[in-house]
């Protein structure tokens, strides 16, 4: 077999794994990295590097297959692809928040999993604003949704979809809801995979976990009180 790994060096390696030599290695365009775990599926890598290219490599032998044409000058991939219903779902985050260098638009996007195309994108976010980056992987439940953890706005006025968990249908791209956690001034950023447990959708933020949200109408299942 062959383990898959992505590296901030910049590398994309298949190992073997009986004897834990590289049997190839991908390196991305420009001086870039990468920072999340690739997806694989039908013998192909889905893969986004931290300045924000996208790519689709063989899993056998490390060529490029696909380079989506997907361009936006402050968008980073830290999470992993995910893989479901014939596309490749990936959350777009900021290339360097600290300078207001954060994403503008298509905060989620699905790429095609056999062309360079983009099947379509969420934007979550109005003119002259950014920010609402999705950081985590997205997770879609069993009925078919898509759930995604934001961060925070970055530039404009406080967004209703920031530090917040959306529920999406990821065939139309259209959003459910969104659910807030409680304002405390911090930086709240829902910075974790969402998961579905028993019909709820449980997540946290950077202040701990938060309280499990049902899916159909967001409502509370039970309070959380943080602790430090």
């Amino acid at each position: 077999g062959t383990v898959f790994k992505a590296d901030l060096g910049g590398h994309l390696l298949g190992i073997d794994e009986a004897t834990g030599q590289t049997k190839w290695t991908f390196y991305p365009v420009g001086q870039d990295s990468f920072i999340g775990t690739p997806a694989f599926s039908g013998g192909v890598l889905y893969q986004g590097s931290n300045k924000g290219v996208f790519y689709a490599v063989d899993a056998a032998t490390g060529a490029l297959k696909i380079k989506y044409p997907f361009s936006e000058p402050n968008a980073s991939f830290e999470s992993s692809p995910l893989v479901a219903g014939g596309a490749v779902f990936a959350g777009v985050s900021n290339l360097n928040e600290d300078s207001k260098g954060c994403v503008t638009s298509d905060q989620f996007l699905a790429f095609s999993p056999q062309s360079a195309t983009i099947l379509s994108s969420l934007t979550l976010t109005p003119p002259r604003s950014s920010g609402a980056a999705v950081w985590a992987s997205p997770m879609i439940d069993p009925q078919g949704y898509a759930f995604l953890a934001t961060g925070n706005t970055c530039i404009g006025p406080p967004l209703k979809v920031a530090d917040a968990i959306l529920k999406i249908g990821p065939a139309t791209m259209k959003l459910n809801w969104d659910q807030q956690g409680p304002p405390d001034g911090h930086d709240l950023d829902y910075d974790d995979t969402p998961l579905s447990v028993n019909g709820m959708v449980v997540g946290g933020d950077r202040d701990g976990p938060r309280p499990p949200l049902i899916p159909p109408t967001a409502a509370l299942r039970w309070p959380t009180t943080p602790t430090t």
